[in-house]
């Protein structure tokens, strides 16, 4: 997407002074995270 200058506008959460993006995924993707969680 980066690379293809594909940009779009996505919604971040806010817990207290730290930033987060919501993601859900299955496959590859979701077992990385599953590890390093």
């Amino acid at each position: 997407m980066l690379a293809a200058g594909d940009v779009r506008r996505v919604s971040v959460g806010r817990a207290g002074t730290r930033y987060f993006i919501v993601m859900a995924g299955i496959g590859l993707d979701a077992a990385v995270v599953r590890r390093v969680s």
